[in-house]
């Protein structure tokens, strides 16, 4: 061990004012330190394994480029996948079992009427959106506050709806 790693300034290279070729450190000679006409004891080597200085300055900005690329392509596809908002049931629609009818206007108005007679109530609509339907509330005015009906369409094909897995619902015009 040197006595240069305690701290005491002696290089163990120089022996009495001479310096040893032998124990020359190659960083002097790169370096452009004064290293007493002694030869190194091997010639400093390019660095990737014979490229120029210039030609590894290409390949590092070849190297950052394709990993700035790559991690363009990863946060990119790492995002989700956005659901597409089922439309709003536009028309007139008919129970296929109560023969009751749904109408939703484009305007936003709309009406539910029994068959039966018993229930016919009009106001307008509201369409909460899923991936396959959504939700259709009706609300119509009442003496205290105004009252709501609603109703969870799942979409089976553009003429054709569930509405609250009991009943389907044809469009009719």
């Amino acid at each position: 061990m040197s006595s240069r790693a305690f701290g005491l300034g002696v290089d163990p290279a120089v022996a009495g004012g001479q310096r040893d070729p032998r124990i020359l450190p190659n960083h002097w000679n790169v370096m452009g330190f004064d290293h007493g006409g002694a030869q190194p004891l091997c010639e400093p080597k390019p660095f990737f394994g014979g490229y120029s200085m210039q030609s590894n300055t290409v390949v590092r900005l070849l190297r950052t480029f394709a990993a700035l690329a790559l991690l363009v392509v990863l946060i990119t596809a790492a995002q989700p996948a956005q659901a597409q908002e089922a439309p709003p049931p536009f028309g007139v629609w008919w129970g296929e079992n109560s023969g009751d009818y749904i109408v939703l206007n484009a305007d936003g108005s709309c009406s539910f009427t029994a068959v039966s007679g018993t229930v016919n109530v009009a106001g307008w609509c509201e369409w909460l959106p899923s991936s396959v339907g959504g939700i259709l509330t009706l609300y119509y005015p009442m003496p205290l506050e105004p009252g709501r009906v609603s109703w969870s369409i799942i979409w089976i094909d553009q003429n054709l709806m569930m509405v609250n897995g009991v009943e389907r619902f044809h469009l009719v015009g």
